[in-house]
């Protein structure tokens, strides 16, 4: 047991047992105690205080030579993930273009079969009207442009998430083009504004996302971001 920590056992054990102060001796004792805890505090923090103070500037330094030696993998990171997200970009555009053709080709499906059914309807009344001995109706049938009944538009089912998808977010983020059309645009939210808050726009722009476009004086952009740590 070292110095400090018989001090503090003997004075545990005549303080807990103390008990109330019923007289002026008692009061007095009960100082004198006082001043030997104080004392040890004084001599606690003396003993370890440069040891935590060698132990504060060892884990200064340790952060730091973290921070420098991190530099470089955070880079070639954010390389890589940037890279990995144009991808998967590019493959949601291309679903985006493959599910676009899948439903134009059944819009003109629906379409043609729409304007075959007109015409053979148009045959068939020309047909009964001959049949009937009315010639000149029959005629005017087959050459008055056919009349197709509305089609309703296809939607395409929503596109399936690709599995590279997993782990990645879209960061909408925007760039300035015009700062007085942008500083216009932004007087009519908030009269009398001087400066532009880039922080706020961002924020604004991330909350908006597709809708933020129609802000005049910006460019918004959106890509995709690896938010799952490897």
């Amino acid at each position: 047991m070292t110095a400090i920590e018989q001090k503090t056992f003997a004075l545990t054990t005549v303080i807990e047992g103390f008990g109330e102060i019923a007289t002026r001796e008692g009061f007095d004792r009960a100082g004198k105690k006082l001043d030997e805890v104080i004392a040890l505090k004084d001599e606690i923090k003396s003993t370890f205080g440069p040891i935590v103070t060698k132990a504060h500037e060892a884990h200064k330094e340790a952060l730091k030579q973290q921070k420098k030696h991190l530099e470089v993998p955070l880079r070639l990171e954010t390389i890589l993930k940037g890279a990995r997200g144009v991808w998967v970009q590019a493959r949601e555009r291309e679903a985006e273009v493959a599910a676009k053709a899948v439903a134009d080709a059944e819009q003109k499906r629906r379409e043609d079969e729409a304007k075959k059914r007109a015409e053979d309807e148009a045959l068939a009344r020309a047909e009964a009207l001959l049949e009937a001995g009315e010639e000149e109706k029959a005629e005017e049938v087959l050459v008055t442009e056919v009349v197709i009944a509305p089609v309703v538009t296809f939607d395409p089912p929503p596109l399936p998430r690709i599995p590279e998808q997993k782990g990645f977010r879209d960061n909408w983020d925007y760039t300035i083009t015009s700062e007085p059309l942008l500083r216009a645009w932004l007087w009519d939210l908030y009269p009398g504004l001087l400066l532009i808050d880039e922080s706020g726009v961002r924020k604004m722009v991330k909350h908006l996302k597709e809708e933020a476009r129609s802000i005049r004086g910006i460019e918004v952009t959106c890509r995709k971001i690896e938010s799952v740590r490897r």
